[in-house]
C-alpha cells in the first residue's frame, strides 16, 4: 500500500500538468478524462473538481458544470473560482436571479478580480442592466486591455446603452416603366432612464411621382415582470400624404428569455380614403451566440371608403442570421405578402401578393458605428419585379 501511495503521489503532479496542458490546448475531452482520474484517486482534490466543472462549462454542459461547482462549494463555501464559475454557469442557463448572489459573494471576496468583473459584466448584460454591465466591463478592460472578448463585450454594452442616431436610404428599381422609388429616413433614439428610451423619426419618400413626408416618435419601456419585459408605442403623422400613411399608430409588447424573444405587434395605417390594421406575433430564437432565427406572421384588415366589407390578407417573414466574425453578421430572408410593416405605402393595402428574398450584411465598427446593407428582390403578382437596395448607418454617442 505504501508503494502504491508513493507511486500515485509521484504520478499526480505529472498527470495534473498534462491535464492542464490538454485543457489549455483545446483538447477538452482528454483533459476532462485526466481530471476525472485525479478526482477519483482523491475525492477531496478540489482543484481537479473545479477543473472538471470549468471544462463542462467550456464545452457547453452548463448543468453538469453547475452540479460540480455546487459540490465544491459545499466543502469550500468561500472558494472564489467556484463562486464565479457557478454564477457564470447559471447566467449561461438564463437563471440570472440565481446567479447574482454567488457573484456578489465573489465580488466581496475579491472586488478587483478580472474573472469576477467579467462574470458580473456578462450577468448584467444578459439582464439588460446595461449601465452596470458598462461599469464592470470598463473596469475589466482597464485591467486586461489586451483581451479581445472583454473589449467586444464592452462595445456591446455601449451599443445598448448609448443614444443612437440612425440614417437610412433605399432605392427601388422596377422591371416595368415605373419611376424609381427613393426614400430617406432619420431617427434619434435617446436614453431617458435605465428603463425608458424615447425616439423621434422623420421620413421622406418619392414613389409613383409623388413626394411625401412624415414625422413622429415613440417610447420604448423595459418592464421587469416574469411574463412581460418590454412595451413600445409609436405614432407618425403626415397630413395630406398620398403614398405614405397620413397617420400611423402602433404598439408592441414582448417577453424575452435566455434564447427566445416573443413580441405581439399591432399597427393602424390611416390613408385619405382607406385604412389598414395589422397585427400578429414575432419570434426570435438564438440557437447560439452566432446563429439566430427570426420569424413573424401578420394579419391585415383593410377598409376602403364605400366598401361594405373589410379585405383580409396575411403576410409572413422568416430570416436566418449567422455571425461569421465578431463584428460581421450575414442574414438571408424570405417574405410572402407585405415584406416590411415599418414602411407601408398605399400600394400595399388590401390583398398584396408578392414573394421577396433578401440578403443583409451588418458590420459593427470599433467606433460604435454600425453599417447595414440589404438587397431585396421581389416578384409581385401580375408580373412586376422590383429590386431594392437599402443602406443604414447607426452611430452611438
Amino acid at each position: 500500500m505504501l508503494l502504491v501511495a508513493t507511486m500515485l503521489s509521484v504520478q499526480a503532479p505529472d498527470l495534473r500538468a498534462d491535464a492542464e496542458r490538454l485543457a489549455r490546448s483545446g483538447a477538452y475531452e482528454e483533459a476532462l478524462d485526466r481530471f476525472r482520474s485525479l478526482a477519483a484517486a482523491n475525492p477531496r482534490d478540489l482543484d481537479a473538481r473545479t477543473w472538471i466543472a470549468r471544462l463542462h462549462a467550456i464545452m457547453g454542459h452548463q448543468r453538469q458544470a453547475e452540479d460540480v461547482y455546487r459540490s465544491v462549494l459545499v466543502e469550500a463555501p468561500e472558494r472564489l473560482d467556484a463562486l464565479v464559475g457557478l454564477g457564470a454557469a447559471l447566467t449561461a442557463q438564463g437563471r440570472l436571479e440565481e446567479a447574482r448572489p454567488f457573484l456578489i459573494r465573489a465580488e466581496k471576496l475579491s472586488p478587483n478580480d478580472l474573472e469576477v468583473l467579467a462574470a458580473q459584466g456578462r450577468l448584467n448584460l444578459a439582464d439588460e442592466q446595461n449601465r452596470l454591465a458598462l461599469g464592470y466591463y470598463g473596469r475589466a478592460t482597464l485591467i486586461a486591455p489586451e483581451q479581445k472578448d472583454l473589449r467586444l463585450n464592452l462595445e456591446e454594452a455601449r451599443r445598448r446603452w448609448d443614444h443612437r442616431l440612425e440614417a437610412t436610404y433605399f432605392n427601388e428599381v422596377f422591371s416595368e416603366e415605373i419611376d424609381q422609388t427613393q426614400s430617406a429616413d432619420v431617427a434619434l433614439n435617446f436614453r431617458v432612464t435605465d428603463r425608458l428610451r424615447a425616439f423621434g423619426r422623420g421620413q421622406q419618400e418619392r414613389r409613383f411621382s409623388e413626394t411625401d413626408q412624415r414625422g413622429g416618435g415613440g417610447l420604448d419601456y423595459r418592464v421587469d415582470r416574469p411574463w412581460l419585459t418590454a412595451l413600445q408605442v409609436h405614432a407618425m403623422v403626415g397630413p395630406g400624404n398620398l403614398i405614405l400613411p397620413e397617420v400611423e399608430t402602433g404598439f408592441g409588447f414582448g417577453w424575452s428569455g435566455r434564447k427566445v424573444s416573443l413580441t405581439a405587434l399591432g399597427t393602424l395605417f390611416h390613408f385619405d380614403s382607406s385604412q389598414m390594421w395589422a397585427f400578429g406575433p414575432a419570434i426570435r430564437v438564438a440557437f447560439t451566440d452566432n446563429v439566430a432565427l427570426s420569424a413573424s406572421l401578420m394579419r391585415t384588415l383593410t377598409e376602403f371608403a364605400g366598401a361594405q366589407e373589410l379585405v383580409g390578407d396575411s403576410a409572413g417573414k422568416i430570416s436566418l442570421g449567422f455571425r461569421i466574425h465578431p463584428r460581421l453578421w450575414l442574414e438571408a430572408g424570405y417574405a410572402g405578402g407585405i415584406e416590411d410593416f415599418d414602411r407601408v405605402t398605399i400600394d400595399r393595402l388590401g390583398e398584396f401578393g408578392a414573394n421577396t428574398v433578401s440578403g443583409t450584411a451588418r458590420l459593427d465598427l470599433r467606433s460604435l458605428t454600425t453599417i447595414v446593407g440589404t438587397y431585396e428582390y421581389q416578384q409581385i403578382d401580375g408580373g412586376t419585379e422590383m429590386g431594392r437596395l437599402t443602406v443604414r448607418f447607426v452611430q452611438r454617442f
